[in-house]
C-alpha cells in the first residue's frame, strides 16, 4: 500500500514538472484589434487579439540555463503606422503586450510643373542635422531628397511634429531646363509661403512648384527690315529668321548647339558618349552672325557672347549697293577680279572620309575701262578682294568698299625703263 502511495507522489511530480516545461505563452493586443504580430527574433506572429506561445527552444536560443528574453514585437495594420515595442519576457512566465496604433490620415503630395525637379528638404537647426537625426525627425518612408512628383503619408500627430520642428522645402529646387526655384519666385508672395510645409492633420495636402524655363533671347532689328539673320558658325543654328527678328532658344536648342559645340571640338565626351560632369553647366551661346538682304551690303555681327536665360539686342542699318561700279586703269586693258572662297569636297585617303575645305578663285569682272552692273544676287560684298592684272605689270590689290562706286588703279611696269 505504501509503496502504491510513493508511485502515485512521483507521476504527480513527473506531471508536474512535465506542465512546468510548456511553452511561454505571451498576450498580444492592439487598438485597433485585426493587426498582425511578428517577433523579430524568434520569428513567430499572430493576430491581435490572440496569442504567441514560444518553446523553450525558440525562447533559449541555444542557451539552455536563459530565463530572459528581450523580444521586439512588430504590429502592422493596413491604414496605420508600423510600431515596435521591446518587452523583457521571462520563461514560463505568461506575458501581455498591448499596442496602440496610430491611423495614417495625413497625405502629403509635392509637384512640379514640369514633373521631373529635384527637391530638397531642410528643417529649422540643420547645420547639426546628421542622417541619423534626419531618420529620426522625419516620419517612415520619407526622404529628405526625392524627385517629383512624391506623395507622403504620416499621423495627424506626426503632421504636428513636423510643424513643430520647422520642415520646409529648400530653394534650391531643380531641373534641367528651368530656373532654381529662387529664381522663379523672385519678387513673389508665393515664395514665402512655399518654404515650410504646412500640413493639416487628417487632411490632404498638395504643394505645387511651377518651375519657369530657361529661355534664351536674341532680338535682332535692320534698317531697312526684311534682313535674313544667321548664325554662320561651324556647328552653328545656320537661318535664324528675318528682322525684325526676336528669337527664344528653349533649353534643347540651347543643350543641341552645345553639344555640336563639343563634337566640332572634339572634347568634353566621356568613354560612354556623355558630356563630361564637368560641363554639367555653363553660362553663355556663342555665334557670329551674318545680316544680308539683297540689294545691300553684308553685316556681321561677330564672336557674340549670349549669356544663357537673357536676352541681348542688336540694331545694323544696312548700306545699299550700288547698281553700277566704274572701274579704270593706267594703262588700260587691265583685267579686274574678284577673288571668292567655294566650299569643295575633297576625299581624304588617309583617314578614309570626306572634307569640307575651302578654295579660293578669282571671278572676272571685265577689262578696263568698263562699268560693272551688279547682279542683287551675287553683289561684291565690303571687303572682298579687286584684283587687277595686265601682262608686263605688276599685279594689284585692292579692296571693295561698300559706298565707293569708282575705281581707279596705275598699274606699276614689271621693269622700269632706264633712261
Amino acid at each position: 500500500m505504501r509503496k502504491c502511495f510513493l508511485c502515485g507522489i512521483l507521476l504527480m511530480a513527473f506531471l508536474l514538472s512535465a506542465c512546468a516545461m510548456g511553452p511561454t505563452v505571451v498576450t498580444v493586443r492592439s487598438n485597433p484589434t485585426g493587426a498582425q504580430v511578428v517577433l523579430k527574433d524568434v520569428g513567430i506572429s499572430a493576430i491581435t487579439d490572440g496569442e504567441i506561445k514560444i518553446s523553450d527552444k525558440q525562447f533559449e536560443q541555444g542557451n539552455p540555463d536563459k530565463e530572459f528574453l528581450d523580444e521586439t514585437f512588430v504590429f502592422t495594420l493596413d491604414g496605420y503606422r508600423k510600431r515596435a515595442l521591446e518587452e523583457h519576457l521571462q520563461k514560463h512566465v505568461p506575458g501581455d503586450v498591448f499596442a496602440k496604433l496610430s491611423k495614417i490620415d495625413t497625405k502629403l503630395t509635392i509637384k512640379s510643373e514640369p514633373p521631373g525637379a529635384l527637391v530638397t528638404l531642410g528643417c529649422r537647426n540643420e547645420k547639426d542635422m546628421t542622417i541619423e537625426k534626419w531618420e529620426k525627425l522625419l516620419p517612415e518612408d520619407w526622404s529628405p531628397e526625392f524627385t517629383t512628383p512624391k506623395t507622403f503619408v504620416c499621423t495627424s500627430s506626426e503632421a504636428r511634429e513636423i510643424e513643430k520642428r520647422g520642415v520646409y522645402i529648400k530653394r534650391n529646387v531643380e531641373l534641367d531646363g528651368y530656373l532654381p526655384i529662387w529664381d522663379a519666385f523672385e519678387n513673389s508672395s508665393s515664395s514665402r509661403n512655399l518654404n515650410k510645409i504646412r500640413l493639416a492633420p487628417g487632411r490632404d495636402t498638395t504643394i505645387l512648384i511651377p518651375m519657369k524655363p530657361i529661355i534664351t533671347r536674341l532680338q535682332v532689328i535692320s534698317n531697312p527690315p526684311g534682313a535674313i539673320v544667321e548664325d554662320i558658325n561651324d556647328g552653328g543654328f545656320g537661318y535664324i529668321g528675318e528682322t525684325p527678328l526676336i528669337r527664344n532658344f528653349n533649353w534643347e536648342d540651347v543643350q543641341n548647339w552645345r553639344a555640336k559645340q563639343s563634337v566640332k571640338r572634339g572634347e568634353h565626351f566621356s568613354r560612354d558618349g556623355k558630356l563630361h560632369p564637368n560641363i554639367k553647366t555653363f553660362s553663355a551661346m556663342h555665334l557670329n552672325l551674318r545680316i544680308s538682304k539683297a540689294g545691300f551690303d553684308d553685316v556681321y555681327l561677330k564672336n557674340l557672347r549670349i549669356p544663357i536665360g537673357q536676352e541681348r539686342a542688336f540694331r545694323k542699318d544696312l548700306m545699299r549697293l550700288a547698281s553700277q561700279i566704274n572701274f579704270a586703269s593706267d594703262p588700260q586693258g587691265v583685267h579686274v577680279y574678284v577673288e571668292r572662297e567655294l566650299d569643295k569636297e575633297v576625299y581624304d585617303e588617309g583617314n578614309n572620309r570626306v572634307n569640307t575645305v575651302q578654295v579660293e578663285f578669282k571671278k572676272h569682272l571685265g577689262t578696263t575701262p568698263f562699268t560693272l552692273n551688279i547682279d542683287p544676287n551675287d553683289p561684291i560684298r565690303h571687303g572682298e578682294k579687286l584684283i587687277f592684272e595686265k601682262s608686263g605689270y605688276v599685279k594689284a590689290l585692292m579692296y571693295f568698299a561698300s559706298g565707293n562706286d569708282s575705281y581707279h588703279q596705275v598699274m606699276t611696269p614689271e621693269k622700269v625703263k632706264e633712261r
